[in-house]
């Protein structure tokens, strides 16, 4: 694979996996990466290997077909058993990629998998961006991200990967940021326009702006985005102390459990 990064992308086939497929076929042309296409099962299917591999090189090829450009030749196949969690990991050891995607699902689809919980355990144990896409997700082209902050170190420096990530694939980046009083607000807005100065001059093409929503943040966010399932989400998960961990947790698994938005999630 010499020096080219790599995306990981876990496919069950369905409508959320096709999607993800898309967008890894976008972020592989642009930024000239290579896609590392894996489908996990059930380690009592393994004498159904050869069945197993056709399904996966079908479902690569027909989704390749409504692309545009040439990324045939940018995809490698998985087809790996056992547990999705722990092969994940494995398949992110063997590649070390430079960002994850994947397709949530409320129901199980394997014996012993439930992509809810299975989703926040990847989360936790990967150190690299993953994206989330939820079973009802829009399949509209991607064109704008809106980046939820909160003015901490680790959510500005993920900007530094964010914005020239944008400027490749042509994605407008918009920062968002709920305030739940007055004063709160008014410190927001000069906050966003001291990050837009301190970027603006080397990533003009984006064209970032920001957007201030009032009230609690959860409702806030989710009264937003049903307004417009076609963006993305993108948060930045923080490694700080266990009751803090514990209650990110808990709004990262709450938010992509509701919305119908692709989730992009950073860890710092």
């Amino acid at each position: 694979m010499g020096s080219m990064k790599t995306i990981l992308c876990l496919t069950d086939y369905t409508p959320s996996s096709k999607i993800a497929l898309g967008i890894a076929l976008r972020f592989a042309e642009r930024l000239n990466y290579k896609i590392v296409l894996a489908h996990v099962e059930p380690i009592d299917r393994i004498e159904f290997q050869e069945d197993s591999r056709s399904k996966l090189s079908k479902f690569s090829e027909e989704n390749i077909k409504n692309q545009s450009g040439k990324s045939d030749n940018l995809i490698q196949h998985e087809l790996v058993y056992g547990n999705i969690v722990e092969q994940c990991e494995l398949l992110a050891e063997k590649y070390t990629p430079s960002l994850l995607i994947i397709g949530k699902r409320r129901k199980k689809i394997l014996e012993g998998i439930f992509w809810g919980e299975s989703t926040q355990k990847i989360i936790d144990r990967v150190d690299f961006p993953v994206i989330i896409i939820p079973e009802e997700a829009n399949e509209a082209p991607l064109t704008s991200i809106y980046y939820a902050t909160d003015f901490s170190s680790g959510s500005i420096s993920t900007l530094d990967v964010l914005l020239p990530w944008c400027s490749i694939l042509g994605i407008k980046l918009h920062l968002l940021h709920v305030s739940e009083t007055d004063e709160d607000e008014y410190k927001a807005i000069a906050k966003m326009k001291q990050i837009l100065h301190s970027f603006a001059e080397d990533h003009e093409e984006v064209g970032m702006d920001f957007k201030i929503l009032k009230g609690e943040p959860f409702p806030s966010i989710l009264n937003f985005l049903s307004e417009y399932p076609e963006v993305m989400l993108a948060v930045t998960f923080h490694e700080r102390s266990f009751w803090e961990r514990l209650m990110e947790h808990s709004f990262v698994r709450e938010i992509s459990g509701a919305i119908k938005n692709p989730m992009l999630v950073f860890k710092h």
